[in-house]
């Protein structure tokens, strides 16, 4: 989000405000119901104080802020997330495929 120029910032706000848009290639108004969840890297908060993003887009956006530490930091988390991508990607290959204890503990 960080990364997006301030025209798309003002496009985004302007959806966002008005539940509405309407592209240059659009030939009618689109009516919208979306929420947005949004990640980032750098600070926006940051960014808004130095003028680098709108500080009416951040307000708009940071409604409910969501901290989730990455993945590195989380390593409890492996085995459950390893588990599940293993099941999932089986249950596509259509062959039954999971973790044994012994490899759940490897991570």
């Amino acid at each position: 989000m960080g990364d997006i120029s301030p025209g798309l910032q003002a496009q985004l706000l302007r959806v966002l405000q008005s539940a509405r848009s309407s592209g240059s290639a659009a030939p009618k108004t689109l009516t919208t119901d979306a929420r947005v969840v949004e990640r980032h890297q750098r600070d926006l908060e940051q960014m808004t104080k130095q003028g680098e993003f709108r500080e009416d887009l951040y307000w708009r956006l940071n409604v409910v802020p969501v901290f989730l530490p990455p993945l590195r930091d989380r390593r409890e988390d492996l085995p459950l997330l390893i588990e599940h991508f293993l099941g999932r990607f089986g249950q596509l290959a259509g062959r039954e495929v999971g973790m044994s204890k012994r490899d759940a503990c490897a991570c």
